[in-house]
């Protein structure tokens, strides 16, 4: 055989008996072959056949079922970004003409995708606020509604939904419902019946800022469309990001407990700092708190506080800080501020950002893994020169 052949089609490295990889490989390959075409078409129905890393890679695949086991579902759909998931979980679920009810606490890509992307292609949408029970019913009661979306906890504010209340409607009503559980994490909310759990993985799931990805995880007969339209949108994850956000699940509950807890001591300083008019975390005065703790004993790293200073005078504050860096994302071993109003609002006019809570003054601080005292004496610092 020629030597530029050789090169093509080099000599597989095999291991001996039971010798193998502690770590498993990075599947780059896009395409996938057996040796007989006769037996390519007996095994198309198995969980373990490869064709079209497009279709399914075995790296993502192996992402794909930790991720089902931390949620406690039978399967889930990995893509490219929380977005990618977000579209593709509710393409797969309304047709024109359905209605989408939505809140006003939500993600802003979230809310832009619904009001200004979907509406376009006849899909209707009612938006309302998830503190307001009437409103909600309201809603569910114009008999068309298909579709609910919304988060726990709800970004950037942290309110905590009435579950059951969105769910026993969305069942009266036979209504699909995604969850967009980002912020409390993979391993919490489990025993909720929710058709979809949406996740960005970018976030908790990777934690170390270098990978960006999304799941949709649910049973597997409402994910086998999800499926479809995540493989015709082309959202599939590249498999190192997929790599990189399984290496960052090995250290997912050690950083998700050290942020717990950091995050609850720093509210407690800011809960008692005369410069903070006050602070979103969920606690046992929380509206619905006593269904949050049936599902979890712990509330992730995230924390919105509202000073009373102008929008200039907030700028400045997140600009003082010398821990925190101003960023959008979350989740990760580095501590970020953003302002909520310019991060999180631009989309809401004054009225509406007023059921969202979201003020001039208003700020979200995603906890890292930094020491709690130095996190405490940056913030400190940058209080004292308002």
């Amino acid at each position: 055989m020629d030597k530029k052949t050789k090169l093509i089609h080099p000599k597989r490295v095999t291991f001996s008996g039971s010798n193998r990889p502690l770590i498993d490989p990075i599947y780059r390959s896009v395409k996938y072959t057996f040796d007989s075409l006769e037996e390519a078409l007996a095994d198309s129905h198995n969980d373990n056949f490869f064709e079209y890393s497009r279709d399914k890679n075995p790296t993502t695949f192996q992402l794909e079922k930790s991720c089902a086991e931390l949620q406690n579902r039978e399967c889930a759909v990995a893509t490219s970004s929380g977005m990618s998931a977000m579209w593709a979980a509710i393409l797969a679920n309304i047709e024109s003409g359905d209605r989408v009810l939505l809140f006003y606490e939500s993600y802003a890509p979230t809310r832009k995708m619904v009001r200004q992307k979907l509406s376009r292609l006849g899909v209707k949408f009612s938006i309302v606020s998830i503190q307001n029970e009437a409103e909600i019913e309201n809603a569910f009661a114009l008999g068309d509604v298909k579709l609910v979306i919304y988060e726990s906890l709800t970004n950037p504010m942290l309110f905590i939904p009435n579950h059951d209340l969105i769910i026993k409607l969305a069942k009266k009503y036979h209504a699909k419902t995604i969850l967009d559980n980002t912020f409390l994490g993979l391993h919490n909310n489990l025993e909720l019946e929710v058709d979809f759990f949406v996740h960005s993985l970018t976030k908790y799931a990777n934690g170390h800022g270098d990978a960006m990805g999304g799941i949709i995880i649910g049973d597997k007969e409402n994910l086998n469309q999800v499926r479809d339209y995540a493989v015709s949108l082309g959202a599939t994850p590249d498999p190192e990001a997929s790599y990189l956000i399984l290496r960052g699940l090995k250290t997912y509950f050690v950083r998700y407990d050290i942020q717990s807890r950091t995050a609850q001591s720093i509210v407690n300083f800011l809960s008692n700092h005369k410069k903070v008019s006050k602070v979103y975390y969920p606690g046992k005065e929380s509206q619905n708190f006593d269904q949050l703790i049936r599902h979890t004993d712990q509330f992730g790293g995230i924390i919105s506080f509202d000073l009373d200073v102008s929008e200039k005078e907030l700028f400045k504050f997140c600009d003082n800080l010398n821990i925190f860096t101003t960023a959008a994302s979350l989740g990760s071993v580095e501590s970020l501020v953003s302002p909520a109003k310019l991060f999180f609002g631009k989309d809401l006019k004054a009225e509406e950002l007023a059921i969202a809570s979201i003020g001039s003054g208003t700020v979200r601080i995603s906890v890292g893994m930094e020491s709690e005292d130095d996190l405490i004496s940056d913030l400190s610092q940058a209080l004292d020169q308002l």
